[in-house]
């Protein structure tokens, strides 16, 4: 990720130190490992994030294949494994490579404080600490269920390393819960002071849920789909005049951890709310977008990635007793009679099966949903990827199934969007 800018380079990240620090840690993680009261909590955790990631990043990475991005979805839960390893013994920890620090020089030359949008990338937790070993007191707004995670970590530091540049770091650092009626004027107030308010980008995701979002979102086009995003960022760095300065923390070129600085962006003389809303959020999400694509197992939202986009329309509407299925279904029974030699076909990037704990999952990347089928769909899907006729297809996979049955997830298909026609809809 490097460009050219500055950077100024952290003592102690080579791969030997942080291997010496690491043996020398393991007494302390295997205490505090041993000590955790939900161990099994936390392993189904894992188990369900490894799942979770294969289901999202099908979606945006459909043409790696099922084996592909099973070991994506791998790389990414260890990168979380990595990370909570990092933030159970900070005495692993040497600080950042930092990149492009004069852009925060930029931001805070302004005398309006600075408004920090950060991501869930990398080491992000200690971006905190590092903002506040650069002589700048910072708010970090989160939702009420992450404080407590949050002042956990900041109590193992000052434990921890006793004294040092990340203590006085995490020191001048304040968690403001973004649930307090009084939060955003307590940010205002901040921006006055000449503080830094911290954000993590989350899409749409935090307090109130989607219905709160979809309430005054800005859409978005993010990793090739229209997302509703939180516009609280681009809001706050408006009404205060504060530049909104984006950072992306990373784990770097062999290992190294990188922290990013990009030039702040204020709004333009004569630019309403709306208008710096769409700019700022396209820009900061812009920056995520390139990165994600470039380091996919880093970004922790994967999980979560499904709850951006607006809701597709229910399955229930595809039911086997719905009016229009059947209409769809007739429609194809009644081509196959006119014209069997039609030929069909589902394209593999646009529709798969991926095999999750024992069942088929059918991923449909074109509207953004998945479901359960059965084998028999399993393999239609398969033939369908090859492409064929519409009598081959009836006639070969209809020797294990009824000819209603094979029409009934054909119509499906096509109901979708999924399925390829040649001739216009009978």
């Amino acid at each position: 990720m490097y460009d050219g800018t500055s950077r100024t380079l952290a003592r102690g990240n080579g791969r030997m130190s942080r291997a010496w620090r690491l043996v020398r840690s393991s007494p302390t993680l295997i205490a505090r490992g041993l000590g955790y009261p939900e161990k099994r909590t936390f392993v189904k955790k894992l188990v369900n994030t490894y799942y979770e990631d294969c289901i999202n990043l099908s979606l945006v990475f459909p043409g790696r294949g099922p084996w592909r991005l099973r070991w994506l979805a791998l790389r990414a839960v260890g990168v979380y494994l990595h990370n909570t390893v990092l933030y159970n013994a900070p005495r692993m920890w040497r600080g950042f490579d930092v990149y492009n620090a004069d852009a925060l020089a930029r931001a805070r030359s302004h005398g309006k404080g600075v408004v920090v949008a950060g991501q869930h990338l990398g080491p992000q937790r200690y971006s905190f600490s590092e903002l506040g070993t650069a002589e700048l007191k910072v708010v970090a707004a989160m939702t009420e269920f992450f404080i407590g995670h949050a002042a956990a970590w900041v109590r193992r530091v000052e434990g921890d390393l006793v004294a040092g540049p990340q203590v006085d770091g995490v020191r001048k650092v304040t968690m403001l819960a973004v649930e307090e009626p009084t939060c955003a004027l307590k940010m205002m107030r901040a921006l006055r002071r000449q503080e830094a308010v911290m954000f993590d980008l989350d899409g749409n995701i935090g307090v109130g849920g989607e219905e709160r979002t979809l309430e005054g979102s800005i859409l978005l086009s993010f990793l090739g789909r229209q997302v509703h995003v939180r516009h609280g960022v681009a809001y706050l760095g408006y009404r205060s005049g504060a530049p909104v300065l984006p950072v992306i923390a990373l784990w770097g070129a062999r290992g190294r951890p990188e922290m990013h600085y990009f030039e702040p962006i204020l709004a333009h003389e004569g630019e309403s709310l709306a208008e710096f809303s769409q700019r700022c959020l396209k820009e900061i999400y812009g920056l995520l977008e390139s990165v994600v694509l470039e380091h996919p197992a880093q970004w922790e939202m994967w999980p979560h990635f499904f709850k951006w986009l607006p809701p597709p329309p229910r399955f229930g509407e595809l039911d086997p007793d719905s009016t229009v299925l059947a209409g769809e279904t007739e429609a194809l029974a009644s081509l196959l009679e006119r014209t069997p030699g039609s030929p069909v076909a589902v394209k593999p990037e646009n529709a798969f099966v991926m095999r999750i704990r024992g069942k088929n999952l059918f991923v449909d990347a074109v509207n953004h949903r998945y479901f359960f089928v059965s084998p028999p769909t399993r393999r239609l899907l398969k033939r369908l990827h090859a492409g064929s006729t519409l009598g081959r297809i009836v006639r070969e996979v209809g020797r294990g199934r009824s000819r209603d049955a094979v029409l009934l997830d054909l119509a499906r298909f096509r109901l979708l969007n999924l399925l390829e026609t040649t001739p216009a809809r009978a």
